[in-house]
């Protein structure tokens, strides 16, 4: 069980490990902890620190077709009635973006191979490592993180429309750029677990990298002080640090990722 001092560094480096990553099995982060224990915090923070933005998609307000996106019919450039899906308002805003730097980048450039679809005619996705660094350490591209909280809270076909777009980075045709990463967070779903949730199979689970979010009293403390929260609560935390979160075991987290071919590749 990870504490909140080791668990952005972590965060850190295995998002920026996709930079890198020639396989296409991407890794992304899954917190898994109590409620309030401050998940959302660490990945705001992150976001600061390399100066990015944080997006929230919380899964349990989903509806079936948010994310994938609803059906709309539309007259194409021949006359001919055709189809295509209204993206989810974050991806579209994303979308935006990389249009904005694909064309600040490449002045007056033609667009790329029309193959590759209108979705993703802006992208850039086969730089170096090298160069991907250097365009987030110079901060002429702003990473953003994506991050889909309470995951196992959506409804089942949501569930799965969040499954295939944190684990694949894509949705309808669409393939995020390479400066967009995912982080997922979660409450305890075992059997025993007393929160409203959906339980993970294996198969789902060894698609992650899942840390455990433990609470720790000083740490607590310290974002305590920082943060403005009333000298007399972290005095009384100070001297009865049992009343800051509860250790029923009902809330533990005891889904373990299970070994597979997939999860050691």
């Amino acid at each position: 069980m990870a504490k909140f001092k080791n668990i952005k560094r972590l965060v850190k480096r295995i998002i920026y490990t996709n930079l890198i990553s020639e396989n296409q099995l991407y890794l992304t982060p899954l917190l898994s902890g109590q409620h309030g224990i401050g998940k959302s915090m660490i990945i705001k923070q992150l976001a600061d620190e390399i100066k990015g933005t944080m997006m929230v998609i919380d899964g349990g307000q989903l509806k079936e077709g948010e994310i994938t996106g609803l059906p709309l019919q539309y007259q194409d450039r021949d006359g001919k009635i055709s189809f295509r899906f209204l993206p989810y308002y974050l991806v579209e805003r994303i979308q935006e973006q990389e249009k904005q730097i694909y064309l600040k980048r490449h002045k007056d450039a033609p667009v790329l191979d029309c193959l590759l679809g209108a979705e993703n005619q802006y992208q850039e996705n086969n730089l170096s490592p090298e160069e991907k660094m250097n365009l987030l350490t110079t901060g002429e591209i702003k990473p953003v993180i994506l991050f889909f909280d309470e995951i196992n809270r959506s409804d089942t076909q949501v569930y799965k429309e969040l499954m295939n777009l944190l684990l694949n980075h894509r949705v309808n045709g669409y393939v995020f750029p390479w400066w967009v990463f995912f982080v997922g967070a979660m409450n305890p779903s075992t059997q025993n677990s007393v929160y409203a949730t959906n339980e993970m199979d294996p198969a789902q689970l060894d698609r992650f990298i899942k840390i455990k979010v433990g609470d720790s009293t000083p740490e607590w403390l310290k974002f305590g002080k920082t943060s403005g929260i009333s000298p007399s609560i972290l005095s009384f935390i100070k001297d009865n640090p049992k009343c800051l979160s509860s250790d029923s075991k009902a809330l533990d987290d005891e889904e373990t990722p299970t070994p597979s071919q997939r999860g050691w590749d």
